[in-house]
């Protein structure tokens, strides 16, 4: 049905990408388990997007939660040959022509994270922006939740006040109240995704410390503070 309305629309590129993405999927059947799991990737940094992108091609249900509302970060990164040919099998050159042009292997990090959104929205993975992770809630059968479940607010700074205006901020408790109600069998969590516990100190100065996920090794959940792309 995208691909009718793709073609529909005269939107030869994205048409492009769509059929690319399609044969990428197709040699990942082995992997067609993942086919009805729903998975939830916290943080759409560039390892956040490529990890649902991956997901999403192994037929999982995926969901993107990110506490920005815009992609912000202007650091260049190296691009190894094996992440040259993997972007460019995703579509790379067709939504920006000069990638790695004049053998210049590197991409900004705003341009990498536009090129995996824009895969990721044509393979159906769902995007959240404005949302900060607090925690993750365990399974309880005898209340009705089976799956883990996100524990989500708005943006607010150190001083508890909103980030957002008004309006958002509204916005952002209801889709956070939305989202928490839902249950996912796995989870991946980006590094600085989840909020900060501030402490005081005996000199009275105060530390941000991040907490434990969840404790227990039986959760299906995936740090990927140690995944390199």
């Amino acid at each position: 049905e995208l691909k009718k309305l793709i073609a529909g629309c005269g939107r030869s590129k994205a048409l492009d990408v769509t059929n690319r993405l399609e044969c990428k999927s197709a040699h990942r059947k082995e992997f067609c388990k993942l086919s009805g799991q729903s998975v939830c990737v916290i943080g759409a940094g560039p390892v956040g997007l490529r990890c649902a992108v991956e997901l999403a091609m192994c037929g999982a249900s995926v969901v993107v939660v990110e506490q920005r509302r815009s992609f912000t970060r202007a650091n260049i990164l190296k691009l190894w040959p094996f992440l040259v040919n993997d972007l460019s099998g995703l579509g790379a050159k067709i939504f920006f022509p000069q990638y790695c042009t004049g053998g210049l292997m590197h991409i900004g990090t705003r341009r990498l994270q536009q090129i995996l959104l824009k895969d990721a929205l044509l393979l159906g993975v769902e995007v959240h922006y404005g949302l900060q992770f607090h925690t993750l809630i365990k399974p309880n059968k005898a209340a009705g939740r089976p799956k883990w479940s996100l524990s989500l607010g708005p943006m607010v700074g150190r001083d508890g006040k909103p980030r957002d205006s008004p309006e958002l901020h509204t916005a952002a408790v209801a889709e956070a109240h939305q989202l928490g109600t839902r249950g996912f069998d796995s989870i991946f969590v980006g590094i600085g995704q989840q909020a900060p516990v501030e402490t005081e100190l005996p000199n009275g100065k105060s530390r941000l410390s991040f907490p434990p996920i969840v404790e227990g090794s039986e959760a299906p959940i995936f740090e990927l503070k140690k995944v390199q792309y």
